[in-house]
């Protein structure tokens, strides 16, 4: 049974063949305040509007493959297939609401080369993604677009410059992309505010056999940026850097040359608090594989980095031990949270089925249990990678009900 339940209440499709010759195709969200133009002459590029008034522009969409640039150099529209959607979305695993509202207005151009663009315009938001159909591999050397946007908008970001390795976690900026130096980079989501104070939000779904989006600053704005596939990878070391990439290679993907590629998403709002609402990303993603996915409970977590460390008016010694996990533990239930999870450092040494001294794994998840919480752990992939089959028995066997990974 898929994860997603669609109620459909309103689907209708048109296709439309094009004269070579045409050159633009206009899509606007259900109600009518985004319209997208694309516009294919000589390159293929896109122009946003909400209201009315640009708010970015999309110039150069296009992959650099193997078997050659698509779409081809020049291509032309040869067809524009048209769909309307307005169904309800039902999740069987807990999202943020029980049933969320899935409209949009859609056109998969399909180019005289026969490759294919493929764009969604919501009333929140717009999303575009290729789709290609050509025999056995491709191996892709850059997945190109430029972000244009007005002379005074503000980027906020998590910039990491040159770090094919991020941890993810530095600090975010604000900055105008004009006072960016060239070559600024960093991970998603990025958020742009152009100088009427709209909000339009970078995300990336359905992001499977292929590197993840970052921004990078550029002469004319902002430039997609992929990281190369990795060219070897660090066999010594600690947990923490063991198995990292040691360098890239000159192209970003190897994957089948016939397959819908990964949706590059654009949240939309007039004000910052309504992109906390917004579930393009969801709904943009792939239908749940597990067939009864029943035993998976989300729910809220705390957990002990920071909380170990500031415990006090106690009668016991903070730290990872199994008194102040119960501390934390008893937090969980009275504030109706579902997990604790121990963090980093309740292994002992390496060795996934090994505690430090002071910590009885077992005593906690009981304890845990008779409050109505439940226990998770966090591990890296590299000792994860290493140790999987020993260390979910020995989960299991603890009554450990999730893990959190981390590279």
């Amino acid at each position: 049974m898929n994860t997603k339940k669609r109620i459909i209440c309103l689907f209708c499709s048109a296709a439309i063949t094009l004269s070579l010759t045409a050159s633009s195709v206009k899509i606007s969200s259900p109600d009518g305040k985004i319209e997208l133009q694309v516009l294919s002459d000589k390159k293929v590029s896109a122009k946003l509007y909400l209201v009315g008034k640009p708010i970015m522009e999309i110039d150069g969409i296009e992959l650099e493959t193997d078997k050659g640039i698509i779409p081809s150099a020049n291509a032309k529209i040869r067809k524009v297939q048209q769909n309307s959607v307005n169904r309800i979305v039902k999740p069987e695993i807990r999202e943020k609401r029980a049933e969320i509202p899935e409209q949009y207005n859609e056109a998969v151009i399909e180019f005289n080369d026969k490759t294919k663009l493929q764009f969604r315009v919501y009333n929140n938001g717009m999303a575009y993604r290729f789709i290609l159909n050509l025999p056995g591999e491709i191996k892709v050397i850059h997945d190109r677009a430029h972000f244009i946007f007005d002379d005074d908008a503000v980027l906020t970001f998590q910039k990491d410059n040159n770090n094919p390795t991020s941890d993810y976690e530095k600090p975010y900026v604000t900055s105008k992309i004009n006072d960016l130096n060239l070559e600024d980079m960093g991970n998603l989501p990025a958020l742009v505010q152009n100088s009427t104070g709209n909000c339009i939000l970078f995300l990336e779904a359905n992001t499977y056999d292929y590197p993840v989006m970052w921004i990078k600053k550029s002469e004319q704005g902002l430039v997609s940026h992929y990281w190369g596939v990795p060219s070897g990878y660090n066999d010594r070391g600690n947990q923490y850097n063991r198995k990292r990439t040691t360098g890239n290679k000159d192209y970003i993907a190897l994957t089948k040359a016939s397959r819908d590629f990964p949706w590059k998403a654009f949240a939309i709002a007039e004000k910052e608090t309504t992109l906390l609402t917004n579930q393009m990303v969801y709904l943009l993603g792939q239908e749940c594989k597990i067939k009864d996915p029943s035993w998976i409970k989300p729910g809220w977590v705390t957990f002990d980095w920071w909380s170990r460390r500031g415990i006090y008016g106690v009668d016991f010694k903070a730290g990872i031990n199994t008194e102040t996990a119960k501390y934390m533990i008893d937090f969980a239930a009275e504030f109706g949270l579902q997990y604790f999870l121990f963090d980093d450092g309740w292994t002992y040494r390496e060795d996934l089925t090994q505690v430090i001294p002071g910590l009885d794994i077992a005593e906690v998840v009981r304890y845990a249990g008779s409050k109505n919480v439940d226990v998770m752990l966090w591990v890296t992939f590299a000792l994860f990678d290493d140790q999987m089959d020993a260390a979910l028995k020995q989960f299991q066997k603890w009554g450990i009900k999730g893990v959190k990974l981390i590279l």
